[in-house]
């Protein structure tokens, strides 16, 4: 019996390495629940028909600024539109819009004008947020970029001509203006040349920013510059 215990312990070895190991289970796995993004659903923009509105002018790259509907809007030459979030303000009201000289901070000056009161704002670029700037009584149906400050007019006889700080709003002195000052047009070109029309005096033009003024000869009356 001995001799064949080395024989019987080799096949017993042999046959444990050939069993085949032992099969663990699979743990389920998880499904994968795939969630549906979800929709964001933006208010639905009004756009008036910007063929039908002359443009307030044109930048230099093609992109014209529009005014409509107490919205500011731009439309690219690529078509492209935007439109600026805030509104100018709604009612019985005459709404101005005027580009600011470099000398006055540039930028832009939007006018509500109304029978009883006049509004102005002011922004950076077209689209920039409004800001306050000033609020009148009386209607001023005409705001001039002067010198260094703006003017404010009226077609009313009753209504003076004023002067506001293009910055603060705050009141000015009408500055180097030709007396007396009355309900005449008056036009700047820079910051050293003007031309005036007061009362009684007929044209006037300065080239030293209102240091002197000089008549130009015209004895028609004058109505408007450009």
């Amino acid at each position: 019996m001995l001799p064949r215990c080395p024989a019987l312990l080799a096949l017993a070895l042999l046959t444990a390495a050939c069993a085949s190991p032992e099969v663990q289970p699979r743990s389920p796995s998880t499904p994968r629940v795939l969630t549906p993004p979800s929709l964001r659903i933006e208010p639905s923009r009004l756009i008036p028909d910007l063929d039908a509105e002359p443009p307030h002018g044109v930048e230099p790259d093609g992109t014209k600024r529009f005014l409509a509907l107490q919205m500011r809007i731009t439309e690219r030459p690529d078509g492209s539109i935007r439109k600026a979030s805030g509104l100018l303000p709604a009612g019985r009201s005459d709404l101005l819009a005027l580009s600011l000289p470099s000398r006055l901070g540039g930028g832009y000056l939007f006018v509500s004008a109304t029978t009883s009161s006049t509004q102005l704002w002011r922004a950076e670029d077209w689209l920039s947020p409004l800001e306050s700037l000033v609020r009148l009584s009386g209607r001023y149906d005409d705001v001039i970029a002067g010198f260094d400050r703006l003017y404010l007019a009226s077609r009313r006889a009753n209504t003076s001509t004023v002067a506001i700080d293009p910055a603060s709003g705050e009141f000015r002195p009408l500055g180097p203006l030709p007396m007396p000052t009355g309900q005449g047009p008056m036009v700047f070109a820079d910051a050293w040349r003007a031309v005036s029309v007061p009362d009684f005096r007929g044209p006037l033009a300065t080239f030293d920013a209102g240091a002197t003024w000089v008549p130009l000869g015209i004895s028609e009356a004058v109505e408007s510059l450009s």
